[in-house]
């Protein structure tokens, strides 16, 4: 997929900015959102279900 496409993610159009666009599932606490955010990734979604770990 190409950077500068338009991507459809929960019913929303999301403008990628030159960008790649993540989705971070069972997030944790958001290491891996922050790696790919140091990398110039654009993260749209992160999800954890543990509210404990969700929290830290």
């Amino acid at each position: 997929m190409c950077a500068e496409d338009k991507q459809l993610i929960v019913g929303k159009s999301i403008e990628s900015n030159n960008k790649y666009n993540v989705i971070d599932l069972f997030s944790g606490c958001g290491g891996l959102s922050l790696g790919f955010s140091d990398a110039g990734f654009n993260i749209v979604l992160s999800n954890e279900l543990n509210q404990d770990v969700a929290n830290k």
